[in-house]
């Protein structure tokens, strides 16, 4: 089975959201996906919402993922 990755990030409320291009976020809404986290190891998690999206300076399109702990292992 194979997992995307994507960057793991908090809200200004504190909570944890998948962050990734919009397009890839949207083929994994109800998923298990991998998150990582700089210096913070990995995780597994359902995306189950989808949030903000936003344009970098490259042009490429982002988008928050909502995400919760998963159930089963995706390894």
């Amino acid at each position: 089975m194979t997992t995307q990755t994507f960057e793991a990030r908090r809200t200004r409320s504190g909570r944890v959201v998948a962050v990734g291009p919009a397009d890839q976020m949207e083929d994994e809404l109800d998923h298990v996906v991998e998150l990582v986290a700089p210096g913070a190891g990995h995780a597994y998690a359902r995306i189950v919402g989808l949030g903000r999206t936003w344009t970098d300076d490259d042009g490429v399109e982002y988008r928050y993922g909502y995400v919760t702990l998963a159930t089963e292992d995706a390894a």
